[in-house]
């Protein structure tokens, strides 16, 4: 996970996007002219995580692959909208999600990379 915000991420009040990069072989990229359809993520996101960690793992082509890690990054972030809406601190946060060739290397170069591993209760 990368966090980049706009105008910067040291402004008072920055938008953040939250970038979820995952391997290609997790997130293959989409072909040319194809999109994710909206309304199926909007779906996956009312269903739920469950519902859309079993979409992303039971996924069977690329686009349905693509819109089950875009409904799960939208429903991991949603309590990080909920404080920031509460504390002022932020503005809009968003979640994109790309694989590792999808991200240019200025941009990987450019945003920090969340380290989240003390978050894990696993042990290493």
């Amino acid at each position: 996970m990368r966090l980049d915000g706009t105008p910067s991420i040291d402004a008072l009040m920055p938008d953040l996007e939250v970038l979820v990069i995952l391997e290609e072989e997790h997130l293959p990229s989409l072909p040319k002219g194809i999109d994710v359809d909206q309304a199926a993520v909007d779906v996956l996101v009312e269903d739920g995580i469950a519902a859309a960690a079993n979409a992303a793992l039971g996924a069977t082509t690329i686009v349905a692959r693509r819109e089950a890690w875009t409904a799960l990054a939208h429903l991991w972030l949603e309590p990080s909208r909920a404080a920031a809406l509460s504390r002022h601190s932020v503005g809009q946060i968003t979640g994109t999600v790309l694989n590792g060739e999808e991200i240019s290397l200025a941009r990987s170069r450019n945003v920090p990379e969340l380290d989240l591993a003390y978050l894990s209760s696993r042990v290493a």
